[in-house]
C-alpha cells in the first residue's frame, strides 16, 4: 500500500465505492477514529462514530460525525439491520 494513500486519504473508500458500484449518498462509514469521520466527509458519505470510550465520543462529536454510538452489537439503518 502506498503511504500517501493511507488514512486519512479517502482512496480506500473511493475504491470500495467504485468496486461495489455504491453511491456515496446511499452509503455510510462506521469508524472509531476522527480520521474515519474526515474520510466520510471527504467522500460524501454519512458517518457513524463508534465511541469505545467517553473521550472518544467527545472527539467524534467534535469531528461532526452524523451519529455516535457506544455499542455496535445491533445497528439499524433505515430498514436494514447492519
Amino acid at each position: 500500500m502506498r503511504p500517501d494513500r493511507m488514512k486519512p486519504h479517502p482512496h480506500a473508500v473511493e475504491r470500495a465505492l467504485e468496486i461495489t458500484g455504491s453511491a456515496p449518498g446511499s452509503s455510510v462509514l462506521i469508524g472509531d477514529a476522527v480520521s474515519d469521520i474526515e474520510i466520510a466527509k471527504a467522500t460524501g458519505l454519512r458517518s457513524i462514530g463508534y465511541a469505545k470510550t467517553r473521550q472518544r465520543g467527545v472527539e467524534l462529536r467534535e469531528a461532526d460525525a452524523d451519529a455516535v454510538v457506544d455499542g455496535i452489537g445491533r445497528l439499524i439503518i433505515g430498514d436494514h439491520l447492519a
